[in-house]
């Protein structure tokens, strides 16, 4: 991983140098530095990491007049020496001299010394023979025509295509898998293509997830995922849920007052006693310092580092100090303790830090890791989220997974992410105070389509994510088994949620009201069917519609069953409570498990397996 590290350490000062190579377009002069870390520096550092025999690697910025791709290859021996032909692996830099591309890419002349040129059309034909000679599907190794480099024949030359960056670890893996390509490319020309390629199929991209699934209560939106991410360390997930309160800083961070408890010193007044004290000292013989030194030592042993911090002129009384510690044995140096902590105390202090949010956490650890890193948002229509995401709305934008159009970061997102111990100036993820979302960082997102938006979401905010639908499943082997006990009596849970769910249907000719096959999960007394099911189905659908037809809390009220009449919500507290609930469920359809029928029952618990 070292050699990794110098060689991103040099590529980076190259990119501080992109309008060194700008100049050089014109005049050819390019910084004897610059031009070194890239015959030299970076070439030595990647055949330190490769460590083999096979290979030649060189780099150029140019013979004579400077190339407007400065590049790096790599070359098998067995293969071709020179990047004039052949098939080889080749660093190119991109137009703006701001990056850099890993390529497995062509020679473009005919075999032969000072062989002509390839046309554009043959370099193409040739780049597409060796594709399907590979037969490579690695979403890492991107075949489109978005390489942005200057030389055109390198542009359509290349076979395959990564933009180059992110940590130590992913780079390591990106050499590693362009070399794999190579070795299997030259095993196939030899006729051994026995050769495992496991690093092309196990380092492949997922696919960004920037997703809201939505559904009705209890669908299953939490439930899938958490099976999405079912495996993944707790280290890479971080949760948050909206509501009306949400804001910008609860997403993001802001500073909070922190109190700490510090031990109280009068510096000024210290550094006085100090002067006057040392004078005396050094003024004294050498024989009569020893034992005004110890009373020194005892004095101000703990203050004295500490006020040398703040005021650099009493640094000459430190080197005194030091010089004589010696006469202050350790007998005396055990008092110096036992008197500090006697005469010093504590005091409150409160200061101001930035506490990173759910966001800010899920983007830093999404940075300094290639792992997928997912960041979820519960209930994410009850907050407010165009003042919630704020500017960071356009970072969604992505293209091959990465933020298309950077925005600045405030100045307390951006001291914070400059901090060393978070990501340092100069990370991709802070570079010129710009915020980007990595490729690795997904967005999962749950909304119930029953709920009202206490705030508009706008169209700009919705077409930024992909949507999907999570639908009841009355199939749901985990739901089937739950049952609502009433009177000793069970009733399967999917049998009254098919039955409840068609009439919610009719009465409010939207599927949004339906209930979900986890709106409960687990068996349910009669007490919980009440104060949960019957509840929601009484608020938010039947009370506005008491009196009418489409009101299903009723009950036969003949053994004909040809006359209803209607119940309250307030009935079910009642001491007939039991028989209302009995006789719903009788109107609305639902058998108790014991009258169902064999064939029923035999669905059911094939349904669980």
């Amino acid at each position: 991983m070292e050699y990794i590290s110098k060689i991103n350490n040099y590529f980076r000062k190259c990119f501080d140098n992109a309008s060194s190579f700008k100049r050089a377009e014109k005049t050819s002069d390019i910084p004897s530095d610059v031009a070194d870390f890239i015959k030299r520096q970076i070439p030595r550092n990647i055949s330190a990491y490769i460590n083999s025999d096979n290979y030649i690697i060189k780099g150029s910025v140019g013979a004579g007049k400077a190339t407007k791709t400065p590049w790096i290859a790599i070359l098998d021996k067995n293969i071709t020496r020179t990047t004039r032909e052949g098939v080889y692996i080749v660093f190119l830099f991109s137009s703006d001299y701001k990056s850099v591309y890993l390529t497995f890419n062509q020679g473009t002349t005919i075999p032969g010394q000072f062989g002509p040129r390839l046309d554009l059309a043959q370099i193409i034909k040739k780049r597409n023979e060796i594709r399907h000679l590979l037969k490579i599907d690695n979403s890492i190794l991107n075949i489109d025509d978005s390489l942005d480099v200057s030389d055109k024949r390198y542009k359509q030359g290349a076979i395959y295509y990564t933009l180059w960056g992110g940590d130590d670890k992913y780079c390591k893996e990106l050499l590693d898998l362009y070399i794999n390509v190579y070795k299997k490319y030259k095993s196939i020309n030899m006729g051994h293509d026995e050769i495992k390629t496991d690093i092309v199929c196990n380092i492949a991209a997922a696919t960004p997830l920037q997703t809201i699934y939505y559904g009705t209560p209890g669908s299953g939106k939490s439930h899938k995922v958490k099976k999405l991410i079912e495996g993944v360390n707790e280290d890479f997930v971080f949760r948050t849920t909206f509501h009306p309160d949400s804001d910008y800083a609860s997403f993001v961070g802001c500073y909070k007052p922190k109190t700490s408890c510090v031990k109280s010193h009068q510096l000024k007044k210290t550094l006085d006693e100090l002067k006057d004290e040392a004078k005396d000292i050094t003024s004294q013989p050498t024989g009569n310092k020893v034992s005004q030194i110890i009373e020194f030592v005892t004095k101000y042993a703990t203050l004295l580092p500490k006020i040398v911090e703040e005021y650099d002129e009493v640094q000459s009384m430190q080197n005194l100090l030091n010089k004589h510690l010696g006469f202050a044995n350790e007998t005396y140096l055990t008092y110096i303790v036992d008197y500090v902590n006697a005469n010093q105390k504590q005091e409150s202090k409160i200061s101001y830090e930035f506490t990173p949010q759910a966001f800010t956490k899920a983007y830093v650890k999404a940075w300094k890791t290639r792992e997928p890193v997912y960041l979820i948002i519960e209930e994410i229509n009850r907050g407010n989220c165009a003042q919630i995401f704020g500017d960071l709305f356009q970072l969604l934008d992505r293209k091959d997974g990465v933020s298309e159009y950077p925005i600045d970061a405030d100045n307390d997102l951006k001291y914070y992410l400059e901090r060393e111990d978070v990501l340092g100036v100069g990370h991709d993820g802070i570079a010129n105070g710009k915020l980007r979302l990595p490729s690795n960082l997904n967005i999962l997102a749950t909304m119930n389509t029953s709920d009202q938006s206490l705030f508009p979401m706008d169209s700009a905010f919705k077409r930024r994510w992909d949507w999907e639908c999570v639908p009841i499943n009355y199939k749901n082997a985990d739901s089937a088994k739950y049952t609502i006990n009433i009177d000793g009596k069970d009733y399967l849970w999917h049998d009254f949620l098919e039955n409840v769910n068609a009439r919610i249907k009719k009465a409010t000719d939207s599927e949004d009201k339906q209930m979900g096959n986890f709106f409960i999960t687990g068996n349910v007394t009669e007490n919980q069917f009440v104060n949960k099911v019957m509840f929601y189905l009484w608020n938010d659908i039947c009370k506005e519609e008491f009196g009418s037809l489409n009101n299903f809390f009723r009950n036969y009220i003949d053994e004909k069953k040809s006359e209803t009449e209607e119940f309250s919500f307030n009935d079910l507290f009642t001491s007939d409570k039991i028989k209302l609930l009995s006789k719903f469920m009788e109107y609305i359809g639902v058998k108790c498990v014991a009258d169902l029928q064999p064939e029923q029952t035999a669905e059911s618990e094939s349904d669980e397996q």
